[in-house]
C-alpha cells in the first residue's frame, strides 16, 4: 500500500469562461476562455496515512484553514492504487471531493476536484477540474 505521508504540493485547474463586453461592436474580448486555468495557487498539504489506509491531513492558504479525511483505495481491474479525499473548510461550510491515481514509475497524484459548496474561488457548485499532487522535496 502507497501512503501519503508528510508535505505535498499541490495544485487544481478549472476552465474560465471568457470575459467579453458583448454591448460593444464588435465585443470587446477582455479575456478569452480557457480551457485551463489555476484554480487554486501552488499550495502545501501535510498528510499521515494509518496502517488501516485512511488519510487524515491539513493545509492553510493565508488565514483559511482546510481539514482532509479520506483514504488510500487499492488497485482493482485495472484501475491503479488511488486517493479518495475529502477537503473541508468549516469557517465557510465549503466542501471538495478528490480522487485521484498515484501514477506508475513516479511520485505524483493526478485526479480530479469537484467542488460540493461553497468554492473559495467562487466556482459554482459542481465545478470540476484536474489536481496534481507530489512530495515536498526537502
Amino acid at each position: 500500500m502507497k501512503e501519503l505521508q508528510g508535505k505535498w504540493n499541490y495544485q487544481s485547474f478549472c476552465s474560465f469562461a471568457g470575459v467579453v463586453d458583448r454591448s460593444k461592436t464588435p465585443p470587446d474580448v477582455k479575456r478569452p476562455p480557457l480551457i485551463a486555468a489555476p484554480w487554486t495557487p501552488p499550495s502545501e498539504m501535510a498528510f499521515q496515512t494509518d496502517p488501516s489506509a485512511k488519510v487524515t491531513g491539513s493545509a492553510k492558504l493565508g488565514q483559511v484553514e482546510f481539514k482532509i479525511n479520506g483514504s488510500i483505495t487499492p488497485a482493482t481491474d485495472g484501475i491503479p492504487e488511488g486517493v479518495e479525499l475529502v477537503v473541508t473548510v468549516d469557517a465557510f461550510a465549503t466542501v471538495y471531493n478528490l480522487r485521484g491515481y498515484f501514477l506508475a514509475d513516479s511520485d505524483h497524484i493526478v485526479g480530479t476536484v469537484v467542488a460540493i459548496s461553497n468554492d473559495l474561488g467562487d466556482q459554482p457548485d459542481g465545478t470540476t477540474g484536474p489536481f496534481v499532487l507530489y512530495p515536498v522535496k526537502s
